[in-house]
Parts: C-alpha cells; structure tokens; sequence
C-alpha cells in the first residue's frame, strides 16, 4: 500500500506498508521470509540552497529474526529540463544479488545517480552504488537506458 500527499507547494508526505506472507512456514529459506515494512518519506522541492530537493525516509522492518529503525536520505538537484543528478542512501533489511545469485542481509547503499532526459522517451541512468553488509563491502557500476514508445 502507498499513498502520497502534497502538504504544501513545496512539502510531499508519502506514506507505506509492504507485508510479505507465506502459506506454509515451512516454507521459510535463505530467499523467502515473511516480513512486514512500514514507511514514511518528507520530500522537500525547491526549499534549500542550489535549488536542491530532499527526501527523508523512516522505516520499521519486522520479520521472525529482526525488529528494526531504519533510515533513508536522497538530495537532488535537476539542471534545466533534461539532466537530474542525486546522492543517497537507503537500508534493505533483505536484498538480492543477481550478479551473484545469493541474498545479503542488513545492507546500507549509498549511491550516486546521473539521469539524462528524465522526461524523454529515451532516458539515460549512470549510477554507482557502495553496499555494506555485515560481511564485506561491494561497489556496483550500472548503465541502463529506457525507451519509452
């Protein structure tokens, strides 16, 4: 569930709740839990110095194993109409590695982001993320473009 409100001109409220459940507990392994997420995100557009936007997030994560506090940040800035770049990071009580086809656990990203033509058909994203989990650290280079017909 999702939803969002503008409080003012410049002031966004978004607020959610993920739930995971499984039919049968036995069913419970290293790639499937039951969880539930509940989170909130302030969005401040057009109220800080160098027309930077940010976005606070909390979050509580509860599953079988953890009770968690959580927290997430993301300042912005766009250059005229088709160039947006952004530093953040953000908590992910689970997350799964494609590259490496294997789960982390209790992993903060920081990440810089680059996008080109946020609003064109054709949209560029350059992106670099620095993960830390309670095992190792990881850096993570992606390209990705979107077209949109």
């Amino acid at each position: 569930l999702q939803a969002a409100k503008s409080l003012t001109q410049n002031v966004h409220l978004q607020l959610g709740y993920d739930a995971r459940r499984m039919q049968d507990a036995a069913d419970e392994g290293t790639f499937n839990h039951d969880f539930d997420r509940g989170w909130a995100t302030l969005g401040l557009t057009g109220l800080l110095p160098w027309q930077l936007d940010a976005s606070l997030t909390g979050e509580i994560w509860d599953s079988q194993q953890s009770d968690l506090r959580t927290w997430g940040a993301e300042l912005a800035r766009h250059f005229a109409e088709k160039l947006e770049a952004a530093a953040g990071t953000y908590y992910s009580l689970y997350e799964y590695d494609l590259y490496q086809a294997r789960e982390l656990d209790h992993v903060r990203v920081w990440y810089l982001r680059l996008v080109h033509d946020r609003h064109g058909p054709v949209r560029l994203e350059l992106r670099y993320e620095f993960e830390e989990d309670p095992i190792d650290q990881y850096h993570d280079l992606r390209l990705g473009a979107l077209w949109q017909f």
